[in-house]
Formats: structure tokens, sequence, C-alpha cells
């Protein structure tokens, strides 16, 4: 499976991956978007994101959903963005974060009996860096409204 477990055997998440982008254009275009989609959902009028969900749906899983359905989609989105500005506002968010990248940074890996060159301290120290700026993308769509 794709389950990320700790140590002690807790289930931490399932199917859950962060790619951090370097910094750049493609950077700068990626936080755009953030900030535009967030905007968006947070004025509660997505019409646009709506349709492009509902079509990746269809293309990728055959499945058309109904406008109620996309309507629960767009207010959980909005959920997710008001959590995660209340939380980084309260310093919760980047404290949480830290913590990932601390219990990150302990993992050991093991690649057949030979050590792995993987280096898990920084590979979360950088995703924990492209989480933060997404989440400061969200944060600053919300006070531009």
């Amino acid at each position: 499976t794709n389950a990320i477990v700790t140590l002690d055997g807790e289930l931490v998440g399932i199917d859950q991956q962060v790619n951090h982008i370097e910094p750049g254009p493609g950077l700068d275009t990626y936080l755009s978007k953030v900030r535009d989609i967030s905007s968006q959902v947070l004025q509660g009028s997505a019409p646009g994101i709506a349709t492009s969900i509902s079509t990746a749906i269809k293309k990728h899983c055959g499945v058309e959903l109904s406008d109620s359905s996309m309507e629960h989609i767009i207010q959980g989105m909005g959920t997710a963005f008001r959590k995660t500005i209340s939380e980084a506002r309260a310093g919760s968010l980047a404290e949480a974060l830290a913590a990932a990248a601390v219990r990150a940074g302990k993992a050991t890996f093991n690649d057949y009996g030979q050590k792995s060159n993987f280096d898990p301290a920084g590979t979360a120290a950088v995703a924990v860096a492209f989480l933060q700026q997404v989440a400061d993308a969200v944060v600053e769509a919300s006070a531009n409204q």
C-alpha cells in the first residue's frame, strides 16, 4: 500500500506527497494560481473551478458529478482554505510543519542492507518551506478580499 505509518504504527496518511517547485517562473505561476483559486473559492463563486474539477473527474474516473456534489466539493475546499488561514495566522500551522519536519528527519531508511543516501531531514525542510509558501499564498488571497 501507499500508507505512511510511524514506527509506533500510527497511520499518518495514505497516498500523500509533496513535490516542491524550485524558485523561479514556475513557482511564481503556481503560487499565482493558488491565490486565484483560493480567492474564488473563499468568495463563494467558483464556477470555472467546479467545471474544471468535474471535467477531470469525468475524464479520469468516468463519473459525472451532480451540481450538488460539486457544491460540496467547493464548500470543502473553502473549509480547508479557511482552516489553513486560521492556523497560519495563529502560528500553529508553522509549528505543525516544523514538528513534521523534525519527525521526518528522524526517519531511517535501509536500502537492502546498505545505508541509504536519502536525506530525510533535508527533504523535509524543502517540503515544509514549499508548503509554507503555498499557505502564505492562501492567506494573501484572503487578505485581498
